[in-house]
């Protein structure tokens, strides 16, 4: 039995979620969502160049920081303010 040490795991969006520690749908939402292409199908698996693990990161990390949550209660902070309240202080 040979021993297949120099096997190059092959970025699927599974293996993305993994790496980044996210969940599955989130990886394929951003994958779709910015028109990543894969470099190659497996089977039924897509498989992404290595540069997609940064790029996914990196829209993640946007979805995160700018929430409708978030949005919305800056919106409810500003009128505050603009109507005679006090900035809110975390």
């Amino acid at each position: 039995m040979h021993k297949l040490s120099n096997v190059e795991v092959l970025l699927t969006p599974g293996r993305i979620s993994e790496i980044l520690g996210e969940k599955i749908h989130r990886v394929r939402h951003a994958l779709e969502g910015a028109h990543i292409l894969p470099i190659a199908i497996a089977g039924h698996a897509f498989v992404y160049p290595p540069e997609a693990v940064e790029l996914v990161r990196a829209i993640l990390m946007g979805i995160d920081v700018v929430t409708d949550h978030a949005l919305d209660q800056c919106r409810r902070d500003i009128a505050k303010r603009d109507a005679g309240g006090t900035w809110p202080v975390d």
